[in-house]
């Protein structure tokens, strides 16, 4: 079977699962969480209250649910031991690829769903101060990109090791990372919970987006790049991790991609525009003082 037929059939499946609802359905619910539980900010504006504490709490939290679906999906069949007759069926890497493909869609589905069922209720209660523009922004920067990041480094960690719980562990330690003292001095470590300042209610909060834009693309092209690579090491039949990845390296292309998507999201990293890449004062004064020094030096010749 094609790619593309593959991926019909799992969206199909998946759109019927209740696994799948319950995800959608919780990570929906959560964003009340973001203001009952515990205060984001310290302003005041109407915008941060209703808009950036649920977005960034449904963000986190549903995440971490499209996560756990997605470990769960890709152990299905090797759980269930159905796995020997779809790998005669269609070709592993292909169904696989199909599977991650059809949450990537249904998580974008939820997104737009969530955003529409809080939009009555954000637009009354901030009233004249409301944006339908930015407050879909804020769903599609920070809430859908993550969701999609964490799908994919779940999905990732599940092909390469083959085992649940050693995907989870690898995941638990990616979101210590963004949650850990080093996430907080440098701000792009945090992929989970993105960093955002705060908002204005008087000002346009463009900066924040644009940040926020930014680090989801380096992180896409991150795990993106992990997930290529994992794609080379779906199991063959009766073939281990190691002569399963020599026998799928063969798909240059793929690797080629992933290098490519790895070295993006790095060179993104440190060539980011929000930091001064120009010399240093003192390095700069010296250089202007070397240059007046050489043009008296030819004035008095």
């Amino acid at each position: 079977m094609k790619l593309f037929s593959l991926y019909r059939v799992e969206l199909r499946r998946l759109l019927l699962s209740r696994t799948v609802f319950a995800a959608a359905l919780l990570s929906i619910l959560s964003l009340p969480l973001g203001n009952i539980l515990f205060v984001y900010s310290n302003s005041r504006a109407m915008s941060d209250y209703y808009i950036l504490t649920p977005v960034l709490t449904g963000t986190t939290v549903g995440a971490i649910f499209w996560a756990v679906v997605m470990i769960m999906e890709a152990d299905r069949l090797q759980r269930s031991g159905v796995h020997v007759l779809t790998d005669a069926i269609s070709p592993p890497v292909f169904l696989s690829a199909a599977r991650t493909l059809a949450l990537l869609t249904i998580s974008m589905l939820a997104t737009v769903l969530t955003a529409l069922v809080y939009l009555p209720y954000t637009a009354a209660k901030m009233s004249y101060l409301f944006s339908a523009g930015f407050y879909y922004a804020n769903f599609m920067i920070f809430m859908l990109p993550t969701w999609w990041i964490s799908i994919l480094f779940a999905d990732a960690f599940y092909q390469i090791t083959r085992r649940v719980e050693l995907s989870v562990v690898l995941y638990i330690v990616l979101i210590g990372v963004s949650v850990s003292g080093i996430a907080f001095a440098d701000y792009f470590m945090r992929w989970i919970n993105p960093f955002v300042l705060t908002y204005s209610d008087g000002f346009p909060s463009v900066w924040p987006l644009r940040i926020g834009l930014y680090t989801r693309t380096i992180w896409l092209c991150f795990a993106l790049g992990v997930w290529l690579l994992s794609i080379l090491c779906v199991r063959k039949y009766q073939k281990g991790l190691v002569f399963s990845l020599l026998n799928n390296v063969k798909k240059i292309a793929v690797l080629i991609s992933a290098v490519l998507l790895a070295t993006t999201g790095m060179i993104l990293w440190h060539y980011q525009p929000f930091i001064d890449h120009g010399p240093d004062y003192y390095e700069y004064s010296d250089y202007l003082l070397e240059i007046d020094d050489a043009n008296r030096i030819s004035a008095i010749r």
